[in-house]
């Protein structure tokens, strides 16, 4: 069941997806913050129940978590999974996440060596499929919330790192913030990815420009993107089929590679460059 809370009335002069955002060009890095790695002898705080599921991939109850913080942010004290500009629903595992976990994991696709991002990952399932059978070389993982990499994401990191000296382990670093000030780090650092993976990340349409952004300047040139959604997101009206609409013809081509239809209908399109 999805609940949201997004009766903030509109601003009447917000740009929509016509066009760039004026603060989306210049960015501010200052606004992205990159959390500490995980190191070796990092602990799970004690008492959360840690759950395997999704092919062998091990995280932490999310309901725990929340339910055994000192200092709960406001925004957990209400019973939506999202607040706009405020909460985006990292404490929670969505199923698209799900579904784009069980096509990577029947993909043949060679991961060794590669480039990984998570775009709003929050408990980061699909980043950890990659970091645990794709002997990747680098793993960013970025959520908009801060709390969501500290007591989420970090806390999985840790449990299904490979123990196996004999196999390097992947740089992960955890980035949080708005897209736009992420794209700004980034790109000053001048990083580029093979692989950009993004779940229930289209549900509104104001948006779509900033990821589409990140697409077009942090991809290399023969990179690919997986995005897994929802064909609907009722009550805020993204989707898959509004979001296909902005990708600009003369740029990308995309094609659905996975579909689930047992509840509302949901897919995971993989998004090229064109090649000219």
């Amino acid at each position: 069941m999805f609940k949201f809370n997004f009766n903030q009335d509109p601003d009447p002069g917000e740009k929509k997806t016509e066009e760039l955002p004026e603060n989306l060009e210049k960015g501010d890095e200052s606004r992205c913050v990159e959390h500490e790695s995980v190191s070796e002898n990092f602990e799970c705080e004690k008492g959360l129940q840690v759950i395997e599921e999704v092919l062998g991939l091990k995280h932490i109850d999310c309901a725990d978590v929340i339910g055994n913080m000192d200092s709960k942010p406001e925004y957990l004290n209400g019973n939506s999974d999202l607040v706009k500009n405020v909460y985006e629903g990292g404490m929670k595992i969505w199923e698209c996440s799900i579904d784009l976990v069980k096509y990577l994991s029947e993909t043949v696709a060679d991961l060794h060596g590669k480039k990984v991002l998570e775009l709003g990952c929050g408990a980061a399932l699909p980043g950890l499929f990659c970091l645990k059978n794709g002997l990747i070389s680098d793993l960013h993982l970025q959520d908009f919330n801060p709390e969501v990499i500290e007591h989420i994401t970090k806390p999985n990191v840790a449990l299904n790192q490979c123990s196996n000296s004999k196999i390097p382990r992947a740089e992960t670093r955890f980035f949080s913030g708005d897209w736009s000030d992420f794209l700004a780090k980034m790109s000053k650092a001048s990083m580029k990815y093979d692989l950009i993976l993004t779940s229930e990340t289209i549900y509104e349409e104001v948006n779509y420009y900033k990821l589409l952004s990140i697409f077009d300047q942090l991809l290399e040139p023969n990179g690919l993107i997986l995005l897994a959604a929802k064909i609907h997101y009722f009550g805020v009206g993204g989707g898959l089929r509004s979001f296909e609409k902005t990708l600009p013809e003369s740029k990308w081509t995309f094609r659905t590679v996975f579909e689930n239809s047992d509840s509302v209908k949901r897919e995971v399109i993989e998004i090229k460059r064109r090649i000219s």
